[in-house]
């Protein structure tokens, strides 16, 4: 993890707008973003909650979750707790940020 980078996009990060604000204008991971680079779905049903992990098993009900959308809200709200003063950790998909060419 580079942690500097990690710091200095949560210093620019807005939870209001959910963008990274930089000189040139404002920056935002969008769904298309993470179905292009980790390669998760992002159409079908939305991931709610995890609690029902054993109704994965069927793999076509699987097939049919947007686990990209999941991911992006995960990482939206990581952001949003990390950009809090005082907030001293974050956690998340993080390495979505590193692969994330901004």
């Amino acid at each position: 993890m580079d942690v500097g980078l990690i710091t200095a996009l949560l210093e620019r990060w807005r939870p209001e707008t959910h963008t990274f604000h930089f000189s040139f204008g404002e920056v935002t991971i969008t769904l298309q973003d993470v179905s292009i680079l980790t390669g998760l779905p992002v159409d079908g049903d939305p991931v709610m909650k995890l609690i029902f992990l054993p109704l994965l098993e069927d793999l076509d009900f699987a097939r049919r979750l947007s686990w990209g959308s999941a991911v992006l809200a995960c990482l939206y709200r990581a952001m949003c707790q990390g950009s809090c003063a005082d907030q001293s950790e974050i956690d998340g998909y993080l390495v979505l940020l590193q692969i994330y060419e901004l």
